[in-house]
């Protein structure tokens, strides 16, 4: 926060831990992404659903207009082996496998630097699985992240 003018601080002011290791590139040099060593990651999945109307009801007349309809739900907190979610088809059978037809979000840890002292969640992916007539498929929207992560390897 910036300090008023006149102000004076009584202890010094806290500094970013990771300060000079923010940036990604040196004199154009860049540096190697770090491989992770875990086997189990750990994730949230959260289902993506529309709002009851009883629940609807429950806001004044006045803000109904203006929220909208949907809410998020926590399913499952889950360890899951690296090497099941690693590619794309993988992340499909993963989902196939353990959840039913609805929209879901993956959520998982960020390894970010700055978020050390507590663990940060973040949209990993979200995954829509339908039913047909051959049985449930599943389809991924919104998977940029997971190339953050050092067991993705594309697809």
């Amino acid at each position: 926060m910036p300090r008023l003018k006149g102000s004076k601080d009584l202890k010094k002011r806290k500094e970013r831990k990771d300060k000079d290791k923010k940036r990604k590139r040196v004199n154009l040099i860049r540096f190697p992404k770090k491989t992770g060593h875990k086997e189990i990651i750990k994730l949230y999945v959260w289902k993506k659903d529309y709002m009851t109307l009883e629940g609807f009801h429950r806001w004044s007349k006045k803000i109904r207009p203006k929220i909208k309809r949907i809410v998020y739900k926590p399913v499952l907190r889950i360890d899951v082996n690296v090497e099941d979610i690693s590619n794309e088809e993988k992340l499909k059978q993963f989902m196939v496998d353990n959840f039913w037809d609805g929209y879901f979000i993956i959520r998982g840890v960020s390894g970010s630097v700055a978020s050390t002292y507590r663990r940060k969640w973040v949209r990993m992916a979200e995954v829509k699985i339908i039913d047909t007539s051959e049985g449930l498929r599943a389809f991924i929207k919104n998977k940029s992240r997971m190339s953050k992560y050092w067991f993705w390897r594309g697809g």
